[in-house]
């Protein structure tokens, strides 16, 4: 088809294992490959390299034709590229339709994605709530055993001693804990 439009797109997964960050590249590859609307011409797909945080990244650089706008869309939404870029034509021009099915998309995977990111906040904030209920209840089980120094706590609760700073004021200041010198207190 002579109007189809030429792409080079980046795509890149972050993971581990290795085998898996392979794995899963090739099958992304292998699904763009399945679309009848993107003819892949070629691709190079780079051996995975060890991340500062110790994932494995690997990229493949994509060349394709593509049938129309929406599929370049498509590819964007749907396989979220590094990048795009348009080898040809020079110039598109997008009619109504094209355009109103690209944006409405878009627009779709936007809403998808906050949705998710407001039920992670929601997550994140029950989870955070929880964790600090814990930490409490098991300061407060420390210091049943007898009064403690803030190190002392630390050790039998699990954490570093400094984040237990602001936590033992917050507990002080709800009339839950003493402090007396070093030590602290379970007020009864």
């Amino acid at each position: 088809m002579t109007d189809r439009i030429t792409i080079n797109f980046i795509l890149e997964i972050i993971g581990s294992p290795k085998d898996h960050v392979n794995e899963t590249i090739r099958l992304v590859i292998e699904q763009i490959e399945d679309n009848d609307d993107i003819d892949v011409h070629s691709k190079d797909v780079s051996e995975p390299e060890k991340t500062d945080d110790d994932l494995f990244a690997v990229f493949a650089d994509v060349n394709a034709d593509v049938e129309d706008i929406t599929t370049v869309g498509h590819i964007a939404n749907n396989y979220n590229p590094a990048s795009i870029e348009l080898i040809e034509p020079a110039e598109i021009t997008v009619d109504r339709k094209d355009f109103n099915d690209l944006f409405a998309d878009t627009l779709a995977k936007l809403h998808i994605n906050n949705t998710q990111i407001q039920e992670l906040k929601g997550f994140k904030e029950d989870v955070t709530r929880n964790l600090n209920a814990l930490v409490r209840n098991a300061v407060v089980l420390s210091l049943e055993q007898g009064d403690k120094t803030q190190e002392a706590i630390a050790d039998d609760v699990g954490v570093d001693p400094d984040e237990l700073d602001e936590l033992l004021d917050s507990m002080i200041e709800e009339n839950r804990l003493r402090r007396d010198g070093d030590k602290y207190t379970v007020k009864v």
